[in-house]
């Protein structure tokens, strides 16, 4: 059953990039219903309440690329509730972590589409706040510095939006820092 709800996952992906986002979304929630059923069954099995949470995500991403912003901020939050579960049981996880910081930003992403930029402003210091710990726990990891320039520059672009001028600069300025320390790191990015 888990294979056959990772096929309906892949099948979504393909339709998404080709554009025939009903039948994306048509893919996701089998994928979805699948994966319910399977924490139905054990709902101690963190592995399949992660994959659950991760088929949320992709449904409010369908939602989202249809338009349809409400809709997917309810799903994006339904997804959130069982990671931040996960990432309770199990708070050293960074990958949980990180997934956290991923559907928040999301929600973020989607409040400034619908130009709710205080609002999304707040989200994006919550996902800035996880995305600098696991920078700070972990300083090699390029992918965790990557994630926090993408929070920052975020911030940087909803304290644009509100007219925060001098507080965007800093926050773009701290993600160019990081970003060209990135770059002498690794010279073929």
């Amino acid at each position: 059953q888990s294979d056959l709800s990772t096929t309906f996952l892949r099948i979504g992906d393909v339709l998404t990039r080709q554009g025939k986002l009903s039948e994306a979304f048509e893919a996701y929630q089998r994928c979805y219903a699948i994966r319910k059923s399977l924490v139905e069954r054990d709902s101690a099995n963190s592995i399949w309440q992660n994959d659950l949470s991760a088929s949320l995500s992709k449904l409010g991403d369908a939602l989202e690329a249809q338009g349809k912003h409400e809709e997917a901020v309810k799903i994006y939050y339904d997804s959130l509730e069982i990671r931040n579960l996960l990432a309770y049981q199990n708070p050293s996880n960074a990958i949980l972590q990180s997934g956290i910081a991923i559907n928040l930003e999301k929600v973020g992403d989607v409040l400034m589409a619908e130009n709710k930029t205080p609002q999304a402003l707040g989200i994006y210091q919550q996902t800035l706040a996880i995305r600098r710990t696991l920078a700070e726990k972990d300083s090699s990891n390029a992918g965790w510095k990557r994630g926090l320039c993408s929070s920052l520059e975020k911030m940087g672009d909803a304290l644009t939006k509100l007219g925060s001028i001098d507080e965007a600069q800093e926050v773009y300025g701290e993600a160019l820092e990081i970003r060209k320390t990135l770059a002498v790191r690794d010279t073929s990015n």
